[in-house]
């Protein structure tokens, strides 16, 4: 239905981003933590296997460097996983790299181990709503959604989410209550900038 090639969850521009910034993460044995997107657009390109036969000049890079950069990024993340599976870190960016690749069906998983030790990551929850609802596996998704609501009620992005399943089962009164209050309350935000849009869509 065409609400639903218009209007997706939140997560998926956060899911984008990280799918540009993936190509230049580098596990390492000594990250503990994801990088900052902020801090990462602000470095020169690394010296590394990866970026090495990208021109210098600051042209494009072609399209075999970028699936060749892909496909190496990805067998270093399933090598870093599957090295230490209980590192939720390199887990985490494993299950993103085989979701932005259409193998979602294998991240999955990934994240719903992680949940486990986590209940309440929301980030963890966030990347299962999308994933399922871009299974179209809307029930699921809302089901996410509502486990980060009953710990966390004012979730901007959950709440958005929830505007969005409602509108993708076709409740366009439900989205719109739901989308006019996050910009009700949370004006500023960039919730609240998806959700004006959305409502210009509905």
């Amino acid at each position: 239905m065409d609400i639903l090639k218009k209007i997706k969850p939140v997560y998926i521009y956060i899911f984008a981003l990280l799918s540009i910034i993936i190509g230049i993460i580098i596990i390492g044995p000594g990250n503990s933590e994801p990088q900052n997107p902020a801090n990462i657009a602000s470095k020169n390109m690394p010296e590394d296997d990866i970026h090495k036969n990208m021109n210098p000049m600051g042209n494009e890079p072609s399209r075999s460097n970028v699936s060749q950069s892909f496909k190496h990024q990805l067998e270093m993340l399933k090598k870093a996983y599957e090295g230490n599976p209980e590192d939720t870190v390199k887990a985490k960016a494993y299950a993103e790299v085989l979701a932005s690749a259409h193998m979602t069906e294998q991240a999955i998983p990934i994240l719903e181990k992680i949940l486990l030790k986590g209940p309440k990551r929301t980030d963890i929850l966030l990347g299962l709503t999308l994933m399922h609802y871009n299974a179209s596996r809307i029930d699921k998704a809302e089901e996410y959604t509502n486990i980060i609501l009953s710990f966390d009620k004012d979730n901007r992005e959950a709440n958005y989410n929830l505007g969005a399943i409602a509108a993708t089962r076709g409740d366009k009164s439900k989205a719109k209550l739901i989308w006019e209050k996050i910009i009700d309350r949370y004006p500023e935000s960039e919730a609240a900038k998806l959700a004006a849009e959305s409502l210009k869509r509905l």
